[in-house]
């Protein structure tokens, strides 16, 4: 039998010896399981083939050589003979689809039917044809269609058509379109003529005809044919042609060579394409003649015959077959069947593009070969171990489509079991990667021996079962290597073996295979932690993940699986990395499974031991030597992995119980730990600050400016001791800055150690930070804080502490004096806003006291600055005699010019007041001389009462009441002349009205009786009841008068009585009303009375429902705690506005819009800055003064995170800045909504300009105190109340 390669892509069938009284074979012809032999002596046999004659083969088939030809013959069986010719069959068609088999013999054609039962039917007039082949259109070809009679005949045949349409050969043309079904199309060469035939069979082929379509001329010598499409490729001994069945042209496609062999064509089902035989070069061409693809060369001499099976070309000659790739040219398999020189042989294949048998004949005999399938041709290359040749098989499949998903799948995980048994670990893990259906639980019993945790999780799929069961990589390699050990004893005794042969020749030792093996599973556990895997399955690829990991000693690897998620199973982990010392492994394991108690106890241990020396730092010894950075210690390492673990952690009693050693170790991450925003439930404040080490002064600090500023603690405790602690370093740092300049060594060492340490946690002086707390806080105690540092040069925090409890004195002295700062001392004075001040300023400048000389430059600027707000007979009597006058001349001058000025204006309202007040005299005694005349029918106005003799009372309008309703009378025009203000606005000021209702109805007081003898609340129902212009400005003129003498609390009562008194003015109607660009126009209709009330009561609410039940104090928001929200939040609105450079009105409008919002909402809920932001963006927009989004997130996040100096960078970033603009927007629906979108708000700035231009007081100090009067205000809730309207 035939000597094999090492790939098997055939086996034989069957085999037939032709019978002894037949001559040799001369044309073959297969089609499924029938076989028709064409034999020299013209005859034609049918054979039969068993397609399935084992239908059970055993898994491992006996070799190929082993089979005989005796036990092939009973695959085949001879059904029929048919005799047709004494000249050879040269040609066999098999039209299966209707049952007829065409023969070309002696120059005829015959028709049978397939089983050779019927008689032979010879068609007439085809006399002389030599070659003849049939017509194969592709399924998507646009080839013509030769058989439609309207574009094919020729113009004899058309006139016949018209007259019947009889032929030759006695069919009518108009019958075939009938009989068009069945019909088959065939090149005919008679002679140098090529002739296109269509033959119509019918009803049965005893009727058969033909059809001649076309005749071409053609040359000599045509010795193959085929038949594409629309072209047919000839072939002669000169060369190859090719012929247009459409316009009949010709050309020549090869030309070949003198003594070279016969032509030779073959049409490549799979492919749809046509070989061309040039000696013994194979070239593929296209339907049109041009190569396409490569070529394949075939062994010398070239062969008798080509056959097509599936991806593979068959070739025979001499008794020999050969399969050859067609892509890639390769001779994939040789079979020898018959002896050499034992003459032509032939070839033929199935029809079709899935035939799977071929057959080849020699003269005497037949053999069928059967396409063995890929799966047992990819099976018995890896019995072989050929895993390269395998691979190529399986390469081929998949390019040609011929291998699923699935099988491919299999196929990879079974070379890669094969090669690890092979100790091949690296290509065998390859393997495994590219098998999806792999599962990791497969690779387990490689690592841990049977039984054990996840036993029951691999999967029992043997695949081929080509490799043995899986064992531990310790016994895989020592099997290999006896196997290796084996080869070679076996290769001394020249036994050829299957091992590699780098092994044999250089063998590898055990240690070498154990860490490739371990190396690579880790690879691809590594990889399988990546896919969608079950939870057993997740735990047992991290847990022997570890393991492995453990063996190589790859401790950043284990470190790293255990730090971050993972699965693995600590029981099985933990006796493991503790008695391998593997203890930061197994920290990072509790850590990551939540036992933080074991992972911080280990951390623990480890710094301790570090600290003493008991185990060397790797990092530290590595440093040293390497010459490089200072590393990361393992203290260090130790302290933040715990400190990692507490800022999550919120138990308390754990946290505190190793704050300590952390630190110790450092600052900066106990630091960390105490001001976690991560953990869910925050640690008691009390308790920690008692944790902390009396000693970690920096740590205590840092806690407690988190508590305050971060946290907003009002806990007035928490800031006296911050204070204290901030004042206790502060006066600390300034001793030792002091004592540092000494040439003390040792001393400054100590200093620079104490500033690290600081500077680690702080980025900021100690004194720094004091100073901004000191200013910012309103909740420590001064007191305590100035008793520390009375008795240090701390004079700037002095300076803060005097001015807290309003020692204005001292504070004065502090910055004039102390600190020599004329600026921060005249700012102050301003602040104070008394002129006093200044004068009290001068007489320090000029009289320094404790032995200093006098200050005069900073005086003189004094008097330059600030000399309009001071007496010049003052200034000169206070004046040094040694100052020289020359330096103060200009400015005395100036000052005195300034007084003139002001007293003429005094003396101008003071005669004018005189004229006003004889002026209300005269008014006096005409009332007084008006008279009433009372008889029997005259009634009361109001109750309609007869008088008769009862007390009555007549009021300026000629009003005439009895003495009972005269208080009922009073009390109702005081409604009416305030309906835009509510009752309880002037509950005293009712009580007052009643107290002067005794008085005569024409009885007036005078002003100066209000100044000396009204209260402030009086003062208001009084102007309300009055409704007189004239009395109005009399009290804003005789305030002037009396301005002169008062203190300052009488000074801010008188400039409060110009306030109220415009505001009635503005209520009366006298003056024009401060409406917002956004009210009802005064083209609009008015609004009625009760309209006004119903939108001020929208806003009103009593004391005590602001008191007590605002909705901050629901949620346990104390009236101290919500005063104090309230003044911080219009004082940074203050500064934005100021910042913004918004006009005052805006910032007013903002206010209100802030107080309003906080009726309707609780502090505990809302941020008051961010609301506060909302509200200076909306006011910018109702007050046409807008200022850019941008610039009001950009200058309010500074002044949010003014303590941070890298907050102006941080609110630049694209994220952090989207992240405030989002929040603004959705803060500005959110106020919009609670406002109820009531964007109306009328301030009293309008009224009191006017109010200053109609008195002519606008140069006088009462408009300043007044305009003040009114800003502050707005902080108070007792004047947001009354500037509601």
């Amino acid at each position: 039998m035939a000597k094999l390669k090492s790939r098997t892509a055939v086996e034989p069938l069957a085999h037939f010896d032709l019978p002894t009284h037949h001559l040799s074979i001369s044309s073959l012809s297969l089609y499924q399981s029938t076989l028709y032999l064409g034999t020299q002596s013209g005859s034609l046999l049918l054979l039969f083939l068993n397609p399935n004659p084992n239908p059970n083969p055993t898994p491992n088939p006996a070799p190929i050589e082993s089979v005989s030809f005796s036990s092939l013959s009973r695959n085949v069986s001879l059904l029929r003979t048919v005799s047709l010719s004494d000249s050879p069959v040269e040609s066999i068609f098999v039209l299966a689809e209707i049952g007829v088999v065409l023969v070309l013999s002696d120059g005829f054609l015959f028709l049978m039917d397939s089983h050779l039962i019927q008689p032979v039917k010879k068609l007439g007039g085809l006399k002389g044809a030599s070659v003849i082949a049939r017509r194969f259109r592709g399924t998507h070809s646009k080839s013509t269609d030769l058989t439609d009679n309207s574009s094919n005949l020729s113009k004899g045949q058309r006139i016949l058509d018209k007259f019947g349409g009889v032929r030759a050969n006695g069919v009518k043309t108009r019958e075939l379109e009938q009989n068009r079904e069945g019909n088959y199309v065939f090149a005919l060469v008679i002679g140098r003529k090529l002739m296109l035939i269509e033959l119509v069979l019918g009803s049965s082929f005893v009727n058969a005809s033909f059809v001649i379509l076309r005749e071409m001329q053609c040359f000599d010598g045509v010795k193959s044919m085929i038949w594409l499409d629309d072209s047919i490729i000839a072939g002669t001994i000169n060369g190859y042609s090719l012929f247009s069945c459409v316009t009949g042209q010709n050309g020549v496609i090869f030309s070949l060579p003198d003594l070279s062999r016969p032509p030779l064509l073959k049409l490549l089902w799979r492919e749809w394409k046509v070989l061309l035989l040039v000696d013994n070069v194979g070239v593929i061409v296209d339907a049109l003649g041009q190569p396409v693809g490569g070529s394949l060369v075939f062994r010398k001499g070239g062969p008798d015959s080509v056959g097509d099976l599936s991806s593979y070309a068959v070739v025979v000659r001499d008794g020999k077959m050969e399969l050859y790739h067609k892509k890639s040219g390769n001779c994939i398999q040789t079979f020898t069947f018959g002896v050499e020189g034992v003459g032509q042989c032939i070839v033929a294949d199935e029809e079709n593009r899935s035939g799977e048998v071929v057959a080849v004949a020699t003269p005497t005999k037949v053999i069928c070969y059967r396409k063995v399938p890929s799966e047992e041709q990819i099976k018995d290359l890896l019995r072989k171990k050929n895993f390269k040749e395998a691979i190529s098989l399986v390469e081929e499949l998949e390019c040609e489509g011929e291998m699923s998903k699935e099988m491919l799948s299999l196929f990879h995980a079974q070379v890669g079991f094969l090669l690890l048994f092979d100790l091949h670990f690296e290509e065998a893990v390859d393997h495994f990667l590219q098998s999806e259906t792999m599962q990791p639980s497969e690779i387990f019993p490689f690592i841990m021996r049977d039984p054990n945790r996840w036993s029951l999780l691999v999967p029992r799929n043997r695949y081929w079962g080509l490799h043995p069961p899986p064992v531990p990589l310790e016994d895989v390699v020592d099997d290999g290597l006896l196997a290796i050990q084996r080869a070679i004893f076996l290769r001394k005794a020249g036994v050829e073996t299957v091992v590699d042969e780098c092994f044999l020749s250089n063998p590898p030792t055990r240690a070498e295979l154990l860490e490739s093996a371990i190396k690579n599973i880790i690879r691809y556990l590594e990889v399988s932690r990546q896919k969608d895997l079950t939870l057993p399955v997740k735990e047992g690829v991290d847990t022997l993940l570890m393991y492995l990991y453990r063996a190589l000693n790859y401790v950043d690897d284990m470190e790293k699986l255990a730090s971050f998620e993972n699965c693995c199973i600590v029981e099985e982990l933990e006796t493991l990395l503790d008695g391998s010392g593997h203890m930061r492994t197994l920290a990072f394991l509790y850590a990551s499974k939540g036992m933080s108690s074991k992972a911080l106890a280990i951390w623990r241990i480890l710094a301790r031991n570090y600290s003493s020396g008991l185990w060397k730092d790797p990092a530290v010894e590595n440093g040293v030597h390497d010459g490089g950075a200072c590393p990361t210690s393992g203290r260090e390492t130790a302290a933040t992995e715990a400190s990692k673990i507490l800022e999550d952690s919120s138990d308390q009693d754990l946290v505190l119980q190793h704050l300590a050693w952390i630190a110790d170790i450092n600052p900066v991450l106990a630091v960390r730990v105490l001001t976690s925003e991560k953990r869910r439930n925050q640690l008691s404040p009390d308790e920690v600050i008692a944790a902390i080490d009396p000693k970690k002064v920096e740590i205590l600090q840092r806690y407690l400016q988190w508590l305050i500023e971060d946290q907003d603690s009002d806990d007035t405790q928490f800031h006296t001791f911050y204070a204290l602690s901030l004042a206790k370093s502060a006066i600390e740092t300034f001793d030792s800055e002091s004592s540092s300049q000494s040439p003390d060594g040792g001393r400054q060492e100590q200093v620079k150690t104490i500033d690290i340490e600081r500077d680690l946690i702080f980025q900021s002086p100690v004194r720094e930070r004091l100073q901004i707390f000191l200013q910012s806080s309103d909740l420590y105690d001064p007191e305590e804080v100035l008793d520390l540092i009375e008795s240090s040069e701390l004079w700037l925090e002095k300076a803060i502490l005097y001015r807290k409890l309003g020692q204005e004195t001292l504070v004065l002295q502090i910055l004039a004096l102390k600190l020599e700062d004329s600026e921060a001392a005249e700012q102050y004075c301003a602040e104070i806003g008394r002129p006093d001040a200044y004068m009290q300023l001068l007489d320090m400048y000029l009289d320094p006291q404790d032995g200093k000389e006098p200050m005069f430059k900073a005086a003189v600027r004094l008097l330059h600055n600030h000399g309009e707000l001071l007496d010049p007979l003052q200034v000169l009597e206070t004046l040094s005699p040694d100052m020289p006058l020359q330096l103060a001349s200009d400015t005395i001058f100036r000052m005195l010019r300034a007084r003139l000025h002001h007293r003429r204006q005094g003396q101008i309202v003071h005669y004018l007041s005189g004229a006003v007040h004889i002026d209300a005299r005269l008014a006096r005694l005409e009332e007084r001389s008006r008279f009433v005349q009372i008889n029997d029918e005259s009634l009361c106005d109001s109750c309609h009462a007869r008088l008769g003799t009862k007390l009555f009372a007549m009021y300026p309008d000629d009003t005439v009441v009895c003495y009972k309703f005269k208080v009922n009378i009073r009390l109702h025009l005081h409604l009416e002349a305030t309906s835009s203000l509510k009752y309880c606005l002037f509950e005293n000021c009712i009580c007052f009205i009643y107290s002067v209702s005794v008085v005569k109805a024409s009885q007036l007081l005078s002003p100066a009786v209000i100044l000396s003898k009204m209260s402030y609340s009086n003062l208001v129902g009084w102007l309300a009841a009055k409704q007189q212009e004239d009395n109005v400005r009399i009290i804003l003129k005789a305030g002037y008068e009396e301005i002169k003498s008062c203190s300052y609390r009488q000074f801010s009562f008188v400039g409060g009585i110009v306030v109220l008194g415009v505001i009635y003015i503005y209520m009366a109607g006298m003056l024009p009303g401060d409406s917002s660009h956004h009210s009802t126009s005064d083209s609009a209709p008015s609004r009625s009375s009760q309209e006004n009330q119903e939108e001020v009561g929208r806003w009103y609410l009593s004391r005590k429902e602001i008191e007590e039940n605002s909705p901050s104090r629901m949620d346990g928001i104390d009236l101290k705690k919500e005063t104090y929200l309230r003044k911080s939040y219009c004082t940074f609105l203050q500064d934005l506005g100021m910042r913004l450079k918004v006009p005052q009105v805006t910032i007013a409008t903002a206010i209100i819009f802030c107080h309003r919002f906080f009726i309707r909402q609780s502090h505990a809920k809302n941020d008051r800055r961010t609301i506060a932001t909302v509200c200076m963006f909306l006011a910018g927009k109702v007050e046409e003064t807008p200022r850019p989004l941008k610039d009001v997130i950009l200058v309010s996040y500074e002044i949010i995170h003014k303590k941070d100096p890298a907050a102006a960078q941080r609110i630049k970033q694209k994220e952090v800045y989207e992240q405030q603009k989002e929040l603004i927007l959705l803060g500005e629906r959110v106020v919009l909504a609670t406002l109820g979108f009531d964007l109306n708000v009328h301030h009293p700035y309008k009224p009191l300009v006017e109010a200053i231009k109609k008195f002519k007081v606008a140069q006088n100090a009462l408009a300043q105190v007044a305009w003040n009067f009114v800003n502050d205000g707005y902080v108070y809730k007792w004047c947001f109340f009354k500037f509601l309207k």
